[in-house]
This record gives structure tokens, sequence and C-alpha cells, in this order.
């Protein structure tokens, strides 16, 4: 009973860490098929939207604040990405439903 129930508590903890593997489908937003739905959209005008906008603003503060240090190790490019690049082109330049 002992190394039954040894073996089912290993294969799940292995099936538990292999699943996450196989979530991630990789397709980007051009390359899904499904349109999006009317509560998908209207949630992203209502939520997501906003939420990205208040990231957009957030980052490019912190990215004011961050300049000094990120001139010093050279990584402005990839500071400006992250911070700024990525909550623009989420809230800004991503269809209108997508992602909901």
């Amino acid at each position: 009973m002992r190394k039954a129930s040894l073996a089912a508590i290993l294969v799940c903890f292995v099936v538990g860490l292999v699943s996450p593997l196989y979530a991630e489908t990789g397709l980007t937003y051009e390359m899904r098929d499904a349109e999006p739905t009317g509560e998908g959209m209207l949630a992203d005008i209502a939520f997501a939207r906003p939420v990205g906008a208040a990231a957009l603003v957030l980052g490019a503060a912190a990215s004011i604040v961050a300049l000094p240090f990120a001139l010093m190790t050279c990584t402005t490019g990839t500071m400006y990405k992250k911070l700024v690049g990525e909550p623009f082109s989420y809230t800004f330049q991503r269809p209108l439903g997508e992602g909901m």
C-alpha cells in the first residue's frame, strides 16, 4: 500500500512538472483563427485597455526614474522595451478582444 501511494505521488509530481511545458501554444495575435467574442471585446474595452494605459503611464514614470541607472549599465533599450514598449503595444496595437 505504501509503495503504491509513493508511486502515485511520484507520477503526479512528474506530470505536474511536465504538463506546463505543453501549455504554451506559441501563437501570436496574427496566427489565431478564432474571432473574438462580444464579451471578450467588452471586457477588453472596460478592463484590459484601462489597465494597459495605467501600466503605460506607470512604466513611463518608472523609466524616467530608472534612466540614470540604465545609462550606467547600458540597458536603456531593454528598459524602454519592457516598461514602455510592451504596455504600449498591449494597449494600442493589439486587436480589440484578442487575448481575452
